[in-house]
């Protein structure tokens, strides 16, 4: 998608790979968590926006872990 992908790069996003079973190397998001954490340590902000999921079952998702893992080393990895 060419012209959301200018506003994507535009605003300097980070882009996060899915482990939803793509069969994607995740690998590469060691990348972006570090850039996510030399931002946070330089006061810089970063906003998340995680992928809505529905579903009918009577539980709770597994939760996931990247917002907790880029803040906490952000404050204890400096």
């Amino acid at each position: 998608m060419p012209v959301l992908g200018y506003f994507v790069r535009a605003l300097d996003s980070l882009p996060v790979l899915s482990t939803a079973g793509r069969g994607e190397d995740t690998r590469k998001n060691q990348e972006m968590f570090v850039a996510a954490r030399q931002l946070l340590a330089k006061g810089g902000t970063i906003g998340i926006c995680p992928e809505g999921v529905s579903h009918d079952e009577p539980g709770l998702r597994p939760i996931k872990t990247g917002a907790a893992r880029i803040s906490l080393a952000a404050v204890f990895d400096r």
